[in-house]
């Protein structure tokens, strides 16, 4: 198993790293069109989601496992600098998506889902996944709360399938929809027109409650957004994307992790697995500590002492392998984006409590110089 992740997370890096082909008038426009054809069958696929009746105890009890293997400290919620909040649920969010044990958990949801009749979609047709995407809902997190949306990506004919996983129990609804004829009407009114449309609509729950493991799965059009968790505790969720096309999100190899029979998370790849992990998680927090206690300086004093610190080119010297340099930088990179995107959405925010008069374009630019920062390191052969 731990082959065939380090062996997609490689594919994956190369293929984001090549570099973008000029093309001519003709091929863009041609692309343009292609693009425009998929949009329009997307449109042609009924917005469905669907709740099976039943899990099986495998998944139940998987989760449990899971559960004992993690020890991740979810005790976050009265962190006042939002910044390192941010920082510690990508932290559990690299813990949720990249140890061994969740690899284990991951194959089985696989089968499962993948087994005749066991969804609408026949999901053993689809090529590729992504690995477990975690979803941390602290108690009234404004940042967790989404929008109504579709999950349609340029991915081809088939499309899409999105799996929602709740890895804990949901003492509130989660998710939303609307009517079966807003959603029809919604679909072929377009974006602008389609979402005022569908905001006149109440709100539909899928379910009041979930529970861990119970897991439910919609296709590409299905209309959905995300609540505010209104409960006293944390709730942790998982999003499974299948998909024909590989890309950054979708990357790990279908076929390859159904025929995996069982995975023994002792063994010398898993520890392996676990010590990378662990560097990954050491050079993200050095990084957001290098943005904190740079902020009083400018942009290019921070990309010196970025450029410059020890704590950084020790852990990544300490490798023995391109492969694992590779896989840290991933698991790095996994981490900031995952601060990044939560960024860009609440710019408003008040993000680091500091002396001077806080700047959200600076805080933006410096997140952006890491992120460059780690793709050039991607691209360099050796360090």
């Amino acid at each position: 198993m731990i082959n065939i992740f380090f062996d997609s997370i490689i594919k994956r890096d190369l293929y984001l790293l090549q570099p973008a082909k000029k093309k001519h008038f003709l091929q863009r426009n041609f692309d343009y069109f292609k693009q425009r054809l998929v949009y329009l069958n997307s449109l042609t696929r009924y917005h469905k989601y669907y709740i099976p009746s039943k899990v099986s105890s495998q998944i139940i009890n998987g989760i449990k496992n899971s559960k004992n293997c993690l020890k991740s400290n979810l005790s976050i919620s009265d962190e006042k600098c939002l910044l390192t909040k941010e920082l510690k649920k990508s932290l559990i969010k690299a813990d949720l998506r990249y140890k061994a044990s969740q690899f284990t958990l991951l194959t089985k949801f696989i089968n499962e889902l993948t087994e005749d009749n066991s969804t609408p979609w026949n999901l053993s047709k689809f090529k590729w996944v992504n690995p477990f995407y975690p979803l941390i809902h602290l108690p009234f997190d404004e940042l967790e709360a989404g929008s109504l949306h579709v999950d349609h990506m340029f991915a081809g004919k088939a499309g899409t399938r999105t799996v929602w996983i709740p890895y804990t129990n949901y003492d509130y609804p989660g998710l939303v929809t609307k009517n079966h004829f807003a959603r029809f009407l919604g679909q072929y009114l377009g974006e602008k027109l389609g979402k005022s449309f569908l905001d006149k609509f109440p709100d539909i729950n899928l379910k009041n409650k979930h529970e861990s493991g119970h897991w439910l799965t919609w296709n590409d059009t299905f209309r959905h957004r995300g609540l505010l968790n209104t409960s006293k505790k944390t709730s942790i969720a998982f999003m499974l994307r299948f998909s024909n096309k590989f890309d950054s999100q979708t990357w790990l190899p279908i076929e390859q992790l159904r025929n995996l029979k069982q995975i023994v998370s002792n063994n010398e790849e898993s520890l392996k697995l676990e010590s990378l992990l662990k560097k990954a998680k050491f050079i993200a927090e050095e990084l957001i500590s290098l943005v904190k206690s740079n902020y009083s300086h400018n942009l290019k004093d921070f990309k010196k002492n970025l450029q410059n610190s020890n704590k950084i080119w020790e852990n990544l010297n300490s490798l023995d392998s391109y492969k694992e340099s590779l896989i840290v930088l991933h698991m790095v990179d996994f981490m900031i984006a995952e601060i990044s995107v939560k960024l860009r959405k609440k710019p408003t925010y008040i993000w680091i409590e500091h002396e001077k008069q806080y700047n959200y374009e600076k805080l933006y630019e410096f997140i952006v110089e890491i992120h460059y920062f780690i793709h050039k390191l991607q691209s360099q052969e050796k360090f």
